[in-house]
């Protein structure tokens, strides 16, 4: 029998990216929370430029679009936040 090692199974907040032992994505219920807040805000802007990229069909709003993404990656790497442990919620995830 193996004994764990110190910080392994330890699982990153997507939020703030601090270490924990629980099996949620979150250390904490406000982290869950700002983390959930921030998603519904930016989708909202998101979906309203998306919607506006399809119907005028434009390259203009769909580089609107790609720079409002942008922005938003920008300012996550700058908070410390990784996407790349994210998860992706889907129609078909749910």
């Amino acid at each position: 029998m193996t004994r764990k090692t110190r910080g392994e199974g330890m699982k990153r907040c997507l939020e703030c990216g601090t270490k924990h032992s629980r099996t949620r994505q979150f250390c904490t219920d406000t982290c869950r929370k700002t983390w959930n807040n921030r998603r519904m805000t930016r989708g909202a802007v998101i979906h309203d430029l998306a919607m506006r990229a399809r119907a005028h069909k434009t390259r203009a709003h769909t580089t609107l679009l790609n720079q409002q993404l942008d922005a938003y990656l920008a300012q996550d790497t700058r908070e410390g936040r990784d996407y790349t442990l994210g998860r992706v919620d889907t129609q078909e995830g749910r």
